[in-house]
């Protein structure tokens, strides 16, 4: 599994500040949306990986189908 290092998470708040840059440049005043939102999605992001991860490990071909089932249906 690739996971993502420190370059990867710096990248991510480097657009994370632009985008707030770009916020306040305009006045379009949504900078405090964009970084609890931000932080929100990071939280929501660590736990459905530790989630899977976890189910991954079981190696239960019956519990994987069933969160593979349930992952495509709450995406449909």
């Amino acid at each position: 599994m690739n996971n993502p290092g420190m370059t990867e998470v710096l990248f991510s708040l480097i657009m994370v500040a632009i985008s707030i840059a770009i916020s306040r440049f305009w006045k379009i005043e949504v900078e405090k949306d964009i970084a609890i939102g931000s932080i929100r999605s990071f939280i929501q992001l660590v736990a459905v990986g530790y989630a899977l991860n976890f189910i991954f490990d079981l190696e239960s071909i019956w519990l994987i189908i069933a969160t593979l089932l349930i992952m495509s249906l709450v995406g449909a």
